[in-house]
């Protein structure tokens, strides 16, 4: 057999013609392989302002995931930019007259307990709900007209959870005995004189000057406790989560416009041993010249349970 010979013109004619078979190709794959384009800043914020805003009538809205840039954007910042991998955690936003704001953030996956409290903005005592419902996973953003009655808030739950968990699920309200701390007197703000002491032996840092500490003894050394500012009802309202009771303010004026404090979470203690809880309240004290007393009153409490085949309506 003789071996097949290429002449030059022959090379010739076959390098043009894979030239051409080469460059066909690519100019199909180009045609045919379109990369996803990304959102113009623009369009990006409009659909996270369509899907994060309410519409007139609404005072509830629940976003499940896939969620919108903005949102991500909003995760990564309490994270300072570098969220977990995998972890879309929970957001709130409350929605103001003129605008809306990012609220508040969980890094964990949302539950019926967590939606109700951040969008009707009820504490422990307030609620009631059944141990089989409270950590039902409800995955998705709460997006609240925080300004609307508490009442229309738990009604629209009402519906949107139960169609989330995909369970009959009934919200009622009344009016029942429970055990409430009353605080009277007048604020005036002291500095914790043994806080500074008890941090260096808890290995947590120095504490900042001008803030009222919550805590029981011996202080918790995990870090990352926190804190916050606000008006009295607002530092009543961290305690009621920190003791599952209900706090009645009948506090005298002047009152304070702002107050700071940190949070340790040994103060967590205070729901389930009475001895902490007169710890807490002792400290507390001591800081703000408040007087604290435990007494029984009727109060409104919301109830979370399924509903039975015989369940009447209720009213709201």
């Amino acid at each position: 057999m003789k071996a097949a010979k290429w002449s030059i013109g022959a090379m010739f004619v076959a390098g043009v013609f894979l030239a051409v078979v080469l460059g066909f190709a690519l100019l199909t794959w180009n045609l045919l392989h379109v990369q996803t384009p990304q959102l113009p800043p623009k369009i990006a914020m409009e659909w996270h302002d369509q899907v994060y805003g309410l519409d007139p009538d609404e005072v509830v809205r629940f976003v499940p995931p896939p969620y919108s840039p903005q949102r991500m954007k909003d995760f990564g910042r309490g994270w300072a930019g570098a969220p977990p991998k995998n972890e879309l955690g929970q957001l709130a936003y409350h929605v103001l007259p003129t605008r809306t704001i990012h609220w508040g953030m969980s890094s964990g996956i949302g539950n019926v307990t967590s939606a109700v409290t951040w969008s009707a903005k009820l504490t422990s005592p307030e609620l009631d709900i059944a141990d089989d419902i409270k950590w039902l996973v409800a995955d998705g953003d709460c997006i609240t007209r925080i300004n609307s009655p508490v009442d229309r808030r738990m009604q629209a739950l009402e519906s949107i959870l139960s169609t989330v968990t995909g369970r009959s699920l009934s919200f009622e309200k009344k009016l029942v005995e429970r055990d409430v701390i009353i605080a009277r007197g007048t604020f005036a703000f002291h500095e914790d004189e043994n806080f500074a002491a008890l941090s260096t032996q808890a290995r947590i840092g120095q504490p900042r000057a001008g803030e009222v500490h919550l805590y029981t003894v011996p202080l918790s050394p995990i870090l990352g406790g926190g804190g916050g500012s606000g008006d009295l009802a607002s530092l009543f309202e961290i305690l009621e989560s920190s003791t599952h009771r209900k706090f009645v303010d009948e506090v005298q004026e002047p009152r304070p416009k702002s107050i700071s404090w940190s949070n340790n979470h040994s103060q967590y203690s205070a729901a389930e041993n009475e001895n902490k809880l007169d710890q807490l309240l002792a400290v507390v004290q001591k800081q703000t010249s408040l007087q604290f007393t435990k007494e029984k009153r009727p109060m409104p409490v919301w109830f979370v349970r399924q509903k039975s085949a015989n369940m009447q309506p209720v009213s709201k």
